[in-house]
Formats: structure tokens, sequence, C-alpha cells
């Protein structure tokens, strides 16, 4: 991480990055990543498990809020975006109205979002 995207994830606890800054990324990999971000979000603020939730429905971190600024921002420069997280939103642990919320995301965004990538299955 460059030491920009570093502070917006210790501020915010997700961030977004183009592939192409990346530190370590090679002449090649810039060359074939240019104008492709890497979104990385927590979707702990889903997590049916988190039982602080409960309390607080909705997305607390103003995540979805700066998933859409940022997608938006990217549709008009011409950029593709891969989203990582780790609790697929869909899944049965992963609040129901924050699925909702992001699947109408990627859905208006298709022409943006390259591939969603999550590790969360057992």
């Amino acid at each position: 991480m460059t030491p920009e995207v570093y502070e917006q994830f210790r501020q915010k606890s997700y961030y977004d990055n183009l592939a192409s800054t990346h530190p370590k990324a090679s002449e090649s990999l810039k060359k074939k990543m240019a104008g492709t971000r890497i979104i990385a979000m927590n979707l702990q603020t889903c997590y049916f498990f988190n039982f602080y939730l409960f309390s607080q429905l909705g997305d607390e971190l103003h995540e979805l809020e700066w998933l859409e600024k940022t997608f938006r921002e990217m549709e008009i420069k011409g950029e593709k975006a891969i989203v990582i997280a780790h609790i697929p939103p869909g899944n049965e642990d992963c609040m129901e109205s924050f699925s909702r919320r992001y699947q109408a995301l990627i859905d208006r965004f298709q022409n943006v979002v390259r591939t969603s990538l999550f590790g969360h299955t057992h």
C-alpha cells in the first residue's frame, strides 16, 4: 500500500487503490492493470454474527455510500474495479438489507466492476 492508501484504510477500514500504483507492481503488471482499481471492503458491517449490528442496523461505516461515490467517479474516468472482501453479500452470513443495497450498486455499475472476490466459505 502507498502511505495514502494505508491512511485511508487506517481511518475507514476499507480502501481503494489503482493497481498500477502499488509499490511492488512490476512494469508488466502496471501495463496490464492500467485503469483498474482494487476496492477492498470491510464487510463486518453486514456480518450476521456481529451482534452489535442488531442495535445499529444499516451501513455504520457509510461504506456503501463511499462505494457508490467511488463507482461513479470510476465510471466517469473509464476505470474498472476489482472488489475484494471477506463476507460475500447475498450469503446467509450477510444481513439481507445490506446485501440488497450492495447488489443494487453492482447491478447499476456492472459496466465498471470486472469481478468481485470473497473468501468467507467453510
